[in-house]
């Protein structure tokens, strides 16, 4: 999973998280009762993802976290041999408060979970 966000300096970082590790649907759907029974009237779905880096020793790990605070995270489609362009980016929102960093030696792992900046509605 390929995440784009502006750093602390202004200019856009791109990392690629190698292991998706959760993935999360719901939907919020309003009901209403009528004469023929429950009915749906509105629903809207949403999907959270948590991703995990590799294993990155402490300073590329500092960096990377900014990722928390970033005034703007993009989810970058992979279109390999075509460049970047506008259309290759969807804007997400973290929902990450917090960076989880895992280590069993001296590099560590950071997970972030994000969703899309908007909901889908049916």
């Amino acid at each position: 999973v390929r995440l784009a966000w502006i750093n602390r300096y202004g200019a856009i970082d791109i990392w690629n998280f190698d292991h998706l590790r959760e993935q999360t649907y719901t939907a919020k759907v309003d009901k209403i009762y009528t004469a023929d029974g429950y009915k749906n009237i509105g629903a809207e779905t949403e999907t959270q993802t948590i991703v995990e880096s590799r294993e990155l020793p402490k300073d590329a790990l500092e960096a990377l976290s900014y990722i928390l605070c970033s005034p703007a995270v993009w989810l970058v489609k992979d279109v390999r041999y075509m460049g970047l362009e506008e259309s290759h980016f969807t804007p997400i929102d973290i929902i990450s408060d917090s960076c989880r960093v895992y280590s069993d030696a001296e590099l560590s792992t950071l997970e972030i979970a994000y969703r899309k900046n908007k909901r889908e509605k049916w």
